[in-house]
């Protein structure tokens, strides 16, 4: 991957929960000396998570509101609809939380 030495912008984070598939774009662009950009899309601050790094945050939790509709399911009351990991969660909603597979590589 990444054989012509270009950089690449990843579109849909939510790809980059595939660890076979992230493996072998980082060896890529070990190999060809070239950059995996990954855009900070729909979340306020994740530039700002990305340097809490160094202060050692070791757990996040999103939350997030979603019209019934997107997510195709019929409620009328506010419902919780998933718990889980990130992994899960772009596993389950792939159209809607590409931000919690952002927020896992941060």
């Amino acid at each position: 991957m990444l054989d012509g030495g270009k950089n690449f912008i990843v579109m849909s984070v939510g790809a980059l929960t595939d660890s076979v598939f992230l493996g072998k774009l980082s060896e890529g662009a070990i190999r060809n000396r070239c950059r995996i950009y990954i855009p900070s899309g729909a979340i306020m601050g994740l530039n700002n998570l990305k340097i809490e790094q160094i202060g050692g945050i070791d757990r996040l939790m999103l939350r997030t509101t979603k019209s019934p509709k997107s997510l195709d399911i019929s409620v009328k009351n506010r419902t919780l609809v998933f718990k889980g990991t990130s992994d899960e969660c772009i596993k389950a909603f792939p159209k809607n939380l590409n931000i919690s597979a952002a927020l896992e590589l941060v």
